[in-house]
């Protein structure tokens, strides 16, 4: 799959991402740039950056980040892939929990979403926080601050 030396830079660059929360600088937002283009061209290179960054991250806000940014992205492209991925990584690590709510799930199908809403619920979210996706308009991110 990987080499040592492909593993070892995507652990760099995922130190680097989590680093990057909060700061408004030109290198923040090629490391961002750069972690994004990785999520959407590659479900294996992306789930594995998603994966480290999640390891490195210690903060509510770095969990929240990731979910928004790497996992939410590479679970759009790939969604039967990373899905699965994901709700492994929730029954192994309690904390992906918040990397998961964050991710916005609009324009999945239905089975999907609703396999996500049902580890959730199991992972202890309340029913009246569930979100019926098929309700909800995509989120245009290109307008966010």
């Amino acid at each position: 799959m990987n080499t040592e030396d492909e593993t070892e830079r995507l652990s760099s660059l995922a130190a680097d991402f989590v680093k990057t929360i909060g700061q408004a600088s030109d290198e923040a937002t090629d490391i961002v740039y750069e972690a994004g283009v990785l999520v959407e061209s590659d479900p294996d290179v992306g789930w594995q950056l998603t994966r480290l960054a999640f390891e490195k991250a210690t903060t509510q806000d770095e969990f929240e980040f990731i979910g928004a940014a790497l996992l939410e992205p590479l679970i759009q492209k790939f969604p039967d892939t990373i899905a699965e991925r994901s709700l492994a990584m929730l029954r192994d690590s309690p904390q992906f929990l918040s990397v998961l709510r964050t991710a916005h799930l609009t324009g999945l199908p239905r089975p999907i979403w609703e396999r996500i809403n049902d580890a959730l619920a199991v992972a202890g979210v309340p029913h009246d926080q569930l979100v019926d996706w098929s309700l909800i308009t995509p989120v245009d991110r290109s307008e966010s601050s």
